[in-house]
């Protein structure tokens, strides 16, 4: 017997825009606010009820999980249009590092307040799950074309990401780190 999940009916027109205000507004309020964003604020922030932002996100851990799933989407979708299609791996491979640490940076509270609140994280909201494969093609084409390190793995890039992450989050000089990371990975 095969068991299936019910599919979810779309939102409506209206529903769905009050989404998406949410999910721009929590992000604006992780970035302001951290870990102490309250789920008052972000529904007075997209101009909706507190009855609407809890009909669409039951707590704060599903609007974190929500909000990293879209960022994860975003940078997943450049990914695919810009860096695993370049021609030079070693430049998509650049840009892919470049973006991730320019949008933690620019985002620190919000980084923080995300990983704090979404620590069983669902696969679909899972960087290693869904950046790694995209990713780690990059990598191999970098390695076919003798421009990376061929013991460097699709789960060291993971690691190396996690580390590009803390020094982001903590003001480091990411610039500085990226260019140490990027000088072990290249040939």
């Amino acid at each position: 017997m095969t068991l299936t999940h019910p599919v979810a009916k779309p939102l409506r027109a209206d529903a769905a825009r009050n989404r998406a205000r949410v999910l721009e507004a929590a992000e604006k309020v992780f970035a302001d606010a951290g870990q102490e964003a309250q789920m008052e604020d972000v529904a007075r922030r997209a101009g909706v009820g507190v009855g609407t932002l809890y009909r669409h996100f039951p707590t704060k851990q599903k609007l974190a999980e929500a909000v990293l799933e879209r960022q994860i989407d975003a940078l997943a979708a450049f990914i695919a249009a810009e860096c695993a299609t370049d021609p030079d791996p070693w430049a998509g491979l650049t840009r892919v590092f470049r973006r991730a640490a320019q949008d933690q940076a620019a985002n620190r509270g919000q980084a923080d307040a995300l990983l704090s609140l979404a620590d069983d994280l669902p696969d679909r909201c899972c960087h290693r799950v869904r950046l790694g494969p995209p990713t780690g093609a990059i990598l191999a084409r970098a390695q076919a074309q003798g421009l990376a390190r061929p013991e460097v793995t699709e789960e060291d890039l993971h690691t190396l990401f996690c580390g590009l992450s803390a020094v982001t989050r903590t003001g480091g000089d990411w610039e500085r780190y990226l260019e140490i990371v990027l000088t072990g990975v290249r040939v």
